[in-house]
């Protein structure tokens, strides 16, 4: 699945405030009592760490929480595609006293970085958007480095493929968790790296009748990579009527959110030299 088989208008991740508000939805609706961040981070060592790339990192939720572990040397750098992101990714290392370099890039193949040059590389829901990067990534790490990936199962959110009445063989949503997911994770990990560990996330999101309005929006965000061209209006009034007479029935919406932290070390370098991704425009 490519960026243009989703109309631009109806991507959720090009609008922070948007993005955040769903994040905000997931962490007060989740049935983990821990969020995903802070489980991918601990036992982490650190302490060490002195140079950080995060791949894809959006309006900075994940670097937020990884800025508050690092030492005060260290020093972050960040890709995205979206420039409408800098501004709250640079409040949110703000938030805790830290700055950082964000790049504005089109993640592809290459990466503009010398050999070795990362302790650290992270990516947080996003490598499934460019899968093709992992050899670089492997490059780019020092031998001793960690590589941290956060993806979701295959079957998070078929209750709200179900509840929407839409089949997710196919969908956006579905096309994309096939490039990298908690189930195919490994097998595209390994040859880069000689030591990979799965960490589970087991996760519900669950809503009662109070909380329709936090399920509608939320649905309303996630629509597009349910349905693609066809998340439009009609189709969230329909969610709307089937997710009333389900609160009605059962009294509460479960949706599955399962996700995994993959943490990789022993890079296997695969390419020699870099050569950079063009800035966006």
């Amino acid at each position: 699945m490519s960026r243009e088989s989703i109309p631009e208008s109806l991507l959720p991740f090009i609008h922070p405030e948007i993005h955040q508000r769903a994040a905000e939805i997931i962490r007060r609706h989740s049935t983990h009592p821990r969020d995903i961040h802070e489980f991918a981070l601990e036992n982490l060592p650190l302490s060490g760490v002195r140079r950080v790339l995060e791949l894809g990192c959006g309006f900075g939720r994940f670097s937020r929480e990884l800025a508050r572990c690092l030492s005060p040397q260290a020093e972050l750098l960040a890709l995205d595609s979206q420039p409408a992101n800098q501004a709250p990714w640079e409040d949110h290392l703000s938030a805790v006293g830290r700055r950082g370099t964000f790049l504005c890039r089109c993640i592809g193949e290459r990466l503009e970085f010398a050999a070795g040059e990362f302790d650290l590389v992270a990516a947080s829901y996003s490598l499934y958007f460019f899968p093709a990067i992992v050899p670089e990534v492997a490059r780019v790490l020092a031998p001793h480095g960690v590589f941290l990936a956060i993806t979701h199962s295959r079957g998070s959110m078929r209750e709200l493929f179900e509840l929407a009445g839409l089949d997710p063989a196919g969908s956006p949503h579905d096309e994309l968790l096939a490039r990298f997911s908690a189930e195919n994770g490994h097998h595209l990990l390994a040859p880069y790296f000689s030591e990979i560990e799965a960490r589970p996330y087991p996760n519900r999101l669950r809503f009662d009748p109070e909380s329709l309005p936090a399920f509608l929006e939320y649905a309303r965000f996630k629509l597009p990579l349910l349905a693609g061209a066809g998340a439009d209006e009609r189709l969230l009034a329909r969610l709307e009527d089937r997710a009333r007479a389900s609160l009605s029935h059962a009294g509460a919406i479960v949706i599955a959110k399962d996700d995994v932290v993959f943490t990789c070390r022993g890079p296997r370098p695969t390419r020699v030299g870099p050569a950079g991704e063009p800035p966006c425009h």
